[in-house]
């Protein structure tokens, strides 16, 4: 897996290729100038930025589970799996809560969530 610093590069390097190619210069002087100026920070891209997010917890049921426990029926999980929960993990808690908020009847307080 490459590091951040050389995908930036990379993605920079294929960019001023990708200028570079319909508008030769004739000039080797002038080529270097363009270069020089085109690879100057926040004129094509901007130095790449790391933000670190927190883990999200997972409960310890699996997706049949959190639908059943949140009284929703089993074609809710066929439903899931069938594209949208692909990789066989247990949900996130802020998700199988979700599962319990839209579960619960409009007139009784339920609401209408999105569960990413």
């Amino acid at each position: 897996m490459r590091d951040l610093g050389t995908l930036h590069r990379e993605l920079l390097d294929t960019y001023l290729l990708y200028v570079d190619t319909p508008f030769r210069l004739r000039h080797d002087a002038l080529a270097a100038e363009r270069r020089q100026i085109l690879e100057e920070p926040g004129v094509i891209q901007q130095p790449a930025i790391l933000e670190l997010m927190p883990g999200y917890r997972q409960t310890d049921r699996n997706i049949a589970a959190a639908v059943e426990g949140a009284g929703l029926e089993a074609e809710v999980t066929s439903f899931l799996e069938a594209g949208l929960w692909r990789f066989n993990e247990n949900p996130y808690t802020h998700q199988a809560r979700a599962f319990e908020l839209g579960a619960k009847r409009n007139d009784s307080g339920g609401k209408h969530v999105v569960v990413t």
